[in-house]
């Protein structure tokens, strides 16, 4: 998911920078990937299946996802993936 992320940031964001954050806590890989690009509207329809793919993918892994991102402003996604234990 971090890699298409940043896919798009770099093929559509027009960004001068792009930053990522992973961190563990409470048995959680907890990610964050910024770009200062054009950002998008969140409301809009799209044509394609990215966001709709990384959602889906996120959300199998039980996880959560978090996007902000308006026209001008850049994007911000921050999503978290709850580790499995194993025996």
């Amino acid at each position: 998911m971090t890699k298409e992320i940043i896919n798009n940031a770099v093929k559509y964001s027009d960004a001068q920078s792009i930053s990522t954050k992973v961190t563990l806590q409470d048995s959680k890989l907890n990610f964050e990937v910024k770009d200062d690009g054009a950002g998008f509207d969140l409301t809009a329809k799209r044509s394609g299946n990215g966001l709709k793919n990384i959602r889906y993918r996120i959300e199998e892994l039980g996880g959560i996802l978090q996007i902000e991102s308006s026209p001008g402003k850049g994007s911000s996604f921050f999503y978290s993936i709850p580790l499995l234990r194993t025996t």
